[in-house]
């Protein structure tokens, strides 16, 4: 029985599935990330996307960031939603820096946790997103920070 019930759970979360492809100015991703999420039901998704910057100080000297965020978000609402989330990103900075204000050493493991508003259409079309985040930065700290996405779902 145990067998059949998660075999269905996993057919309805497969045949549901709408995709969304969204970038986000600033978030998790830091400056921002190109994103890919599936809807695994109506009110649960799945995220992971890709961000990245290089930066030259005044020595010249060039730090490339790369950004890993990946997340699970919880949505309430219709059209217009309530969404809450959360995740680990993947951080890799080709030498030790200093970021909003903190100390991070190169390639760190973070985490995050988000409130915002979304809009999407369970039919797909266009998604507009706007989540307040807290980054955890390990023994560097904490910081907060917010995120803006524009995207399509399919």
């Amino acid at each position: 029985m145990k067998k059949i019930t998660l075999s269905l759970m996993v057919i309805s979360c497969i045949s549901y599935g709408q995709n969304i492809i969204y970038g986000e100015a600033l978030g998790p991703g830091i400056l921002g990330s190109i994103n890919y999420e599936r809807m695994l039901g109506e009110k649960l998704s799945v995220r992971v996307g890709y961000g990245g910057f290089s930066a030259t100080d005044d020595y010249d000297e060039t730090t490339k960031v790369t950004a890993i965020p990946i997340g699970v978000n919880y949505l309430m609402g219709n059209n217009h939603k309530l969404e809450i989330g959360g995740g680990a990103n993947l951080l890799n900075f080709s030498q030790s820096v200093d970021l909003l204000g903190l100390s991070l050493e190169t390639g760190l493991t973070t985490f995050y946790g988000g409130l915002g508003y979304r809009y999407q259409k369970d039919t797909g079309g266009l998604i507009f997103r706007l989540k307040g985040y807290y980054l955890m930065l390990g023994d560097a700290g904490a910081v907060p920070t917010v995120g803006a996405s524009l995207g399509w779902a399919f």
